[in-house]
């Protein structure tokens, strides 16, 4: 067992260290925000939450693409790997900019809806815009990213995204104050800062791994129909998490101002904290797919047990630390006392879920890996639509307030991560063709 702990860690850690930074540049970004006001706040939590939706697309290519490029990589097929890699470079490059081209002339008819009125939504119309004028670029940035994991290696990809992070960190204010562009200088600093990284990165795969995927590439029908085997099930899923996400944020809105604002708040922790947790997933699935590749189905039960247990001692410690920090945590984000307070009782009363959350993500990385991507749509089925909408949607009809659906959020995922156990216990990941 300490042998898969440590290759565990030799890949989780350094995706972590990326974390780090992401988490850096995610609290001076919200903090240069929240210095705007908790409107600026409001209108970013909303453009954020629509441009979210555009990687459901996106989510089609990327699982599969990670479980076919792990597979390819531990048979040690390097030709297949970069004409699978090259194959879906094109397809999520044109993606991207189909989506570009539809979404960007009815973003201020989609935000009005979101912010069901309530919201300023200038600032999330430019906010949104901005950040979509980057989307085919910010797509393949996620196959850069797919390419480093798949090998395994996530130190060189630590480098590369740490590297973006600070430069994000260093423009934000630059284009925000000094060039007067408000939230729309954090919209283009995170845009130039992400293609920037994606190219450095493919670069840096081309001279150390003798891989070079940033090409067009002719389109095989049978690459086409793994994709979408794998894919639809991961689209299907990602629907599900971004839809559900989308309603949340209606419901919130709701409430007004603060209430959008805090879960606002929130939403940023928990976008934070689950870095940890994606860094250990795509551990997780890397070395499930590539003992699969090797056809060593022990090994691959081995990773998942390992990560169960990593999962349940750092997700005790987020949610120990969360609990402490909530006043700490809530002022670095906003100088607005109202705000503070109200976000700080939210972050305490939500705490519990990181404990959970973490373990959905070991359940997401072996079933991935193992290929059974359909169990994980599964998963978010019942957590969102028969568990998450429908309780928030009562509570809120029968007048509670906003802080009971931020303990329903908590519960569902609870149920997610013991439904997602039970998947993996089942053990149908394990005979997967790829």
């Amino acid at each position: 067992m300490k042998d898969v702990r440590k290759d565990i860690l030799r890949i989780a850690l350094p995706s972590m260290g990326s974390s780090v930074f992401n988490t850096l540049y995610s609290l001076v970004d919200l903090m240069w925000i929240g210095r705007m006001g908790k409107e600026a706040v409001a209108s970013v939590t909303l453009a954020a939450s629509l441009y979210n939706m555009n990687y459901i697309i996106n989510e089609i290519f990327g699982v599969s693409s990670m479980v076919m490029l792990s597979r390819r990589w531990g048979e040690g097929n390097k030709k297949d790997f970069e004409d699978i890699g090259r194959q879906i470079v094109t397809y999520k490059f044109f993606a991207g900019f189909i989506l570009l081209l539809i979404t960007y002339p009815v973003a201020p008819l989609l935000l009005s809806w979101l912010g069901s009125g309530k919201i300023p939504s200038q600032d999330a119309i430019s906010y949104y815009r901005i950040r979509t004028m980057f989307l085919p670029l910010s797509f393949l940035l996620g196959t850069m990213m797919t390419t480093f994991r798949s090998i395994g290696d996530t130190r060189t990809l630590f480098f590369v995204t740490a590297a973006g992070s600070i430069a994000n960190i260093f423009l934000d204010p630059l284009f925000m104050f000094v060039m007067n562009m408000g939230v729309s200088g954090s919209a283009l600093a995170s845009g130039m800062c992400e293609s920037s990284v994606m190219l450095l990165g493919f670069f840096m795969a081309k001279k150390k791994w003798k891989v070079w995927l940033l090409r067009m590439s002719k389109l095989k029908l049978s690459t086409l129909k793994k994709i979408l085997y794998l894919g639809g099930p991961s689209l299907a899923d990602s629907v599900n998490w971004n839809f559900s996400r989308m309603i949340v944020v209606r419901m919130f809105s709701g409430y007004g101002v603060l209430a959008t604002a805090t879960f606002g708040i929130f939403a940023r922790v928990i976008d934070i904290t689950w870095m940890v947790g994606f860094a250990i997933e795509g551990a997780v699935t890397t070395l499930v797919g590539q003992s699969l590749g090797k056809r060593d189905k022990g090994r691959a039960v081995r990773v998942f047990i390992e990560g169960r247990k990593i999962a349940l001692i750092i997700g005790a410690t987020a949610s120990i630390f969360v609990f402490i920090l909530s006043t700490p945590i809530s002022q670095l984000f906003s100088e607005d006392l109202q705000l503070v307070r109200s976000s700080s009782a939210f972050l305490r009363y939500t705490s519990f879920l990181y404990i959970f959350m973490y373990l959905v993500n070991i359940s997401y990385g072996t079933l991935t890996g193992g290929g059974r991507t359909i169990d994980a749509l599964y998963i978010s089925i019942i957590t969102n639509w028969v568990f998450r909408i429908p309780v928030m949607a009562l509570l809120k009809y029968l007048g509670f307030g906003y802080n009971a659906l931020g303990i329903v959020i908590s519960l569902s995922v609870t149920l997610g991560s013991m439904v997602g156990l039970l998947m993996v216990r089942k053990k149908r990941w394990l005979d997967v063709e790829i």
